[in-house]
């Protein structure tokens, strides 16, 4: 726990995906780039699998051409690897959730 938030980590998109199923979580910081399962397809399962799924933040190192963003398309926030800090990624948990982003379909 930090600042009273619970962190759940999984190691790879296929057990983070379980993770989310079994956990229920509020909010979801995905890495587009990881093993077994990458980000984009964490994505798609969740939203087959969640009429009404968690805020969902994405970290990538990758340059997002036009594509790459619509299939982003519905998420809470993109933030780049690159200098990405603590109070930047909390931000963008607060901004997303507060909006209330990840609800319903993309």
């Amino acid at each position: 726990k930090h600042d009273g938030t619970e962190v759940i980590e999984a190691p790879d998109g296929m057990a983070g995906l379980q993770r989310i199923g079994d956990d229920h979580p509020d909010a979801v910081i995905l890495d587009l780039q990881m093993p077994v399962m990458d980000g984009f397809g964490v994505l798609d399962a969740l939203r087959v699998q969640h009429g009404v799924r968690p805020v969902i933040v994405v970290m990538t190192s990758m340059a997002l051409d036009e594509a790459l963003r619509q299939r982003l398309s519905g998420v809470g926030a993109i933030l780049p690897k690159s200098g990405l800090t603590q109070e930047a990624v909390q931000a963008a948990l607060a901004g997303a959730t507060a909006a209330g982003a990840g609800e319903g379909e993309p």
